[in-house]
């Protein structure tokens, strides 16, 4: 079997989230169980690397000829199984002892991996922010800055995410709708409570305009919550009728977000109705 339609069956495992899948092919099929993998020379495209799957050491030449893509979907696999580490050290044997220029969804899948482990490991996922920057040869693409946005909006860093945004466009990387829907989940997070929160959000759909990009599902779903977060449930259900209008299919998300926008709304100055008596109607007897 050509490694070409290899990559194309994992490309397709990978998109449908058989990550297990891709894990159990590459290691059955494509790698010898318990032994190490060499170059047979310079210009072969065979990596070698220590052994992935036992650790034991034995010399045998490759059976496949297994390419960058192959790797690729391997590793980005791992960190979808929720083992960032065990991925990032994949990234550093192809890179530090064989020489290979991995790619830059590798290590997107590993930075993700780091955050979705939660704040324990928010330190190791900006590390590796910053070791992307450093490693040459490395494009960034728009899926690093929108898992960096992720970051952001995790980490409560609306002016942050406004300056990793900036970063994107000074080097000339095209936005994608995944971009401000991390934008707007960023901004959803910011201080309500302070002067120009929602000046932040109409600062961000600016921007999604200037790029022309036609929003999604998730981008309206983010919208709908940064307007929740202060109560403002006028402008979320202007923007729920606004992606109706635009064909766009609402989900439970988005219900759920504009359900909080009403409750928050409801709950401003409650305090006060144990006074007013918010359900009774004063009697006139005059």
């Amino acid at each position: 079997i050509p490694i070409t339609m290899y990559n194309e069956y994992l490309r397709v495992a990978y998109e449908t989230g058989e990550f297990q899948f891709i894990e159990d092919l590459f290691t059955a099929e494509l790698l010898p169980a318990g032994s190490d993998i060499h170059l047979t020379d310079a210009s072969s495209t065979i990596p070698k690397v220590e052994n992935v799957v036992i650790g034991r050491t034995a010399e045998v030449i490759f059976q496949q000829q297994v390419d960058m893509d192959t790797w690729s979907w391997f590793v980005q696999a791992i960190a979808k199984n929720n083992r960032p580490d065990e991925a990032l050290k994949h990234i550093d044997r192809l890179e530090g002892i064989f020489g290979l220029q991995v790619t830059t969804d590798m290590y997107n899948c590993v930075l993700e991996g780091f955050i979705n482990e939660g704040t324990s490991r928010y330190e190791d996922a900006y590390a590796l922010w910053e070791r992307m920057h450093m490693t040459p040869n490395l494009q960034l693409n728009s899926g690093s800055f929108a898992v960096m946005l992720r970051y952001c909006a995790l980490t409560n860093q609306a002016e942050r995410a406004f300056y990793i945004y900036d970063e994107l466009k000074a080097l000339d990387i095209s936005p994608d709708a995944e971009v401000f829907a991390m934008l707007f989940k960023a901004c959803g997070e910011a201080p309500q409570y302070i002067n120009g929160y929602e000046d932040t959000i109409v600062e961000a759909m600016c921007l999604m305009e200037g790029a022309e990009i036609f929003p999604t599902t998730e981008v309206y779903n983010n919208v709908i919550h940064a307007y929740s977060v202060p109560g403002d449930y006028v402008s979320a259900e202007f923007y729920f009728w606004e992606m109706k209008r635009k064909g766009l299919v609402p989900n439970s998300e988005t219900y759920a977000n504009l359900i909080t926008a009403y409750a928050r709304n409801c709950s401003v100055g409650v305090k006060g109705w144990g006074y007013k008596q918010r359900y009774l109607m004063q009697l006139d007897y005059a």
